[in-house]
């Protein structure tokens, strides 16, 4: 859901930070955004100058500290209410 997330806001224009909870989820997040820009490619749909423009407003991180400054947080984690605690918590301590 996240990526399908990112996506839809790369493609309003907006610039993305996607925050994961380790290395291996955020390259498997970061996977999924351009396996979508990939197949736009493939079907002719957008040219390789065009992702790199897009993807040049997508950020991967793992720290929470790397949203400190954004004006919106699009919450995606799976449905667990600990999880969830945790993740506004993080929120809480970063965010304006």
């Amino acid at each position: 859901m996240g990526a399908g997330i990112t996506v839809s806001a790369l493609d309003a224009g907006l610039t993305v930070t996607m925050i994961e909870r380790d290395a291996d989820s955020i390259a498997r997040g970061q996977a999924n955004v351009e396996k979508v820009y990939n197949g736009l490619i493939a079907k002719g749909r957008m040219t390789e100058e065009a992702k790199a423009a897009v993807m040049a407003r997508y950020t991967p991180s793992t720290s929470y500290d790397d949203i400190k400054d954004v004006d919106l947080v699009i919450e995606a984690v799976f449905e667990d209410l600990e999880v969830k605690k945790a993740v506004f918590k993080e929120l809480d301590r970063v965010c304006k």
